[in-house]
């Protein structure tokens, strides 16, 4: 079957942004190398847990690229796999800078002691474009991969017809919550610092936790994908504890006090100076997220028929 121009497009967009995301990922590691700066070193050194901070995101964003860059030629060649990565992060690139600009739309930015407020609220709106573009392709994804002509060009005429075929949408929360887990992992490596509603964890708890956090996902994922109950009724409870953890960091602890000893720990002085009013945008933040993870529950419980109770059949 040909491939649809929507279908083509999609893919085209998906390699000029995984291309953007490898360049932002070499900018991230020099950034890494050169700087920010110690305030008081001399002579001047990175800041080693700024420095570990940007190699992660460096590490993850090299990944993303690469991935991206297949799964667009997979698409190109009507590979079913490929139409499913790109769905995966579609699905994540519309929740992720969804969220970022209703709660840029709803409040007003941090801004640092010394800077002119007038600046910071003429920088919003670019501010805020460049998290809707992306936006708006990872929702574009989602429909123009889902166009009956989409779906029916990516069918594999020779792969056997099954009864029990698993849903697309726990196909995308299964590879999202494994992507999310493999994502877990490097901060663990490095030794970053976590926020959480109980408070910052560093050192060794908060790599036990990141490594706690990338096993349950990875396990809630990879049971979802093979359509097991327990994997079902984990993911649930995975969305629910992230829900429970973003309202409390929100509502019941100081957002301002749990930033500025994040600030602390990445001794990140020099690049954020002085207190910066965090209350406004993590109780958004909070309320958003939390609208955004009932909607992978509805379809876990939605499509509940679909698992199988016992995992030692599948």
């Amino acid at each position: 079957m040909s491939r649809p121009a929507g279908v083509t497009a999609a893919a085209v967009v998906a390699i000029i942004g995984s291309v953007l995301t490898l360049a932002f990922a070499c900018m991230m590691e020099i950034m890494a190398r050169v700087g920010p700066f110690g305030p008081t070193s001399t002579p001047p050194v990175p800041i080693p847990q700024y420095t570990a901070f940007l190699t992660t995101i460096a590490i993850a964003l090299v990944a993303l690229g690469a991935l991206g860059i297949a799964s667009a030629i997979g698409v190109l060649r009507l590979r079913p796999w490929a139409r499913m990565s790109m769905l995966i992060f579609a699905g994540i690139l519309a929740g992720i800078c969804g969220i970022s600009v209703v709660v840029l739309v709803l409040t007003p930015l941090p801004v640092p002691a010394g800077m002119d407020p007038r600046l910071m609220l003429a920088m919003k709106p670019t501010i805020i474009t460049i998290y809707f573009v992306p936006a708006l392709i990872g929702v574009w994804w989602l429909i123009q991969l889902n166009t009956p002509s989409a779906k029916s060009a990516f069918v594999d005429p020779t792969a056997p017809i099954t009864a029990a075929a698993r849903p697309t949408s726990i196909s995308v929360i299964g590879w999202m919550l494994v992507v999310c887990g493999a994502l877990s992992i490097p901060p663990a490596v490095v030794g970053l610092p976590m926020l959480t509603a109980a408070g910052l964890l560093t050192g060794w708890s908060a790599t036990l936790l990141y490594v706690v956090l990338a096993a349950v996902q990875l396990a809630a994922g990879s049971g979802l994908l093979r359509l097991h109950e327990s994997a079902r009724v984990l993911a649930i409870v995975w969305f629910l504890v992230v829900s429970a953890n973003a309202l409390g960091m929100g509502f019941l602890v100081s957002a301002n006090a749990l930033f500025a000893r994040y600030q602390a720990a990445m001794h990140m002085a020099q690049p954020f100076p002085g207190p910066i009013d965090m209350t406004s945008m993590a109780r958004v933040g909070a309320v958003v997220g939390v609208m955004v993870a009932a909607i992978p529950v509805w379809f876990l419980v939605k499509r509940r028929d679909a698992f199988r109770a016992d995992p030692a059949h599948s």
